[in-house]
């Protein structure tokens, strides 16, 4: 099932944390923070605040508690994909933190690409004649078009609706969260640049080019 939601300012910072990412798709079966841990090859002690933190905006739910002997352990689950819109209000009253909410979830994946870029470099002056693929997954897709505002923002819902059902799910945005018309302008032909960046969080975090909120 896939939750599509308006994001208010907090929710909008928790999931620029690719950390918190990472925790929400680990989660989509039961599972503790030890066992969180153990797959991030991380401390528990370093998991806790960003699982209270998903908790607290109802992206984690608690789904069992056990207890053995005086340690009582707890089983979260993401039971959903989300897909989040920000609120265009609170983004224009918060400047600052929208533009630091985007860097925080952009840089990553744009260090990465040098990365790569860096590693493939290395090769090249190693003598390595062919190289088809990045050593990292990073992808950096550019491409451009004329259509109308109205085809624009139907080709953001469809990028979006593609990738929630890669992922197996069933992602149809309800009606009216990308609205069809907000403006005249939407009827005329325009030439729009489409960036599409995706990263393997994984691979930021082996090379520390994640710093991930406490």
């Amino acid at each position: 099932m896939t939750e599509w939601r308006m994001g208010s300012l907090e929710l909008m910072k928790v999931l620029s944390d690719p950390r918190r990412i990472q925790i929400l798709n680990l989660a989509k079966e039961p599972i503790t923070v030890k066992q969180i841990a153990e797959a991030l090859d991380e401390k528990p002690s370093r998991l806790y605040y960003h699982v209270n933190k998903l908790v607290e905006l109802e992206l984690l739910k608690i789904t069992e508690t056990r207890q053995t002997g005086n340690l009582v352990e707890k089983f979260y689950r993401s039971e959903q994909n989300l897909f989040v819109k920000g609120d265009i209000r609170l983004q224009a009253e918060n400047i600052p933190f929208a533009l630091e909410s985007l860097q925080r979830a952009l840089m990553p994946g744009i260090k990465l690409y040098e990365k790569a870029l860096e590693k493939v470099n290395e090769q090249l002056g190693e003598g390595v004649e062919e190289i088809k693929n990045f050593p990292y997954h990073i992808s950096f897709n550019y491409s451009s078009g004329r259509m109308t505002g109205q085809q624009w923002r139907r080709a953001n819902a469809l990028v979006l609706k593609t990738i929630g059902d890669a992922s197996g799910e069933n992602s149809n945005p309800p009606e009216g969260f990308f609205p069809e018309v907000t403006h005249d302008e939407d009827e005329e032909e325009g030439t729009y640049q489409h960036i599409i960046i995706s990263y393997r969080i994984e691979d930021a975090i082996k090379l520390g080019l994640i710093d991930s909120e406490e």
